[in-house]
């Protein structure tokens, strides 16, 4: 093990690794960017149903307690969270009709 971590090649070896760190690096951006997006599109389809339907307290824990029981372990999708995401879709529409 010693002879490959003592290589000739290190250096072309630290190219690679460089390679593999930036895609990680780009991979996670754009994971974070998908998240945000699908936290807005939540938040907007949320706000809908409150305005249009009357969605409530109890119809957001009821859909938090939904899509915990079709995705068992999934994250972040609390009925706090929901709220969360639906505040975040109303602070980002209010700035965009600021500007």
């Amino acid at each position: 093990m010693s002879d490959i971590i003592d290589s000739k090649n290190n250096g072309m070896f630290d190219d690679i690794l460089s390679m593999i760190y930036s895609a990680k690096q780009k991979a996670e951006y754009q994971v974070n960017t998908i998240i945000i997006e699908l936290y807005w599109q939540i938040g907007s389809y949320v706000s809908e149903r409150i305005t249009k339907d009357g969605w409530g307290k109890s119809t957001v824990k009821e859909l938090s307690a939904y899509i915990l029981s079709k995705e068992p372990g999934i994250r972040g999708y609390s009925a706090q969270n929901i709220w969360r995401m639906k505040q975040f879709h109303y602070v980002l529409e209010e700035n965009s009709q600021r500007c």
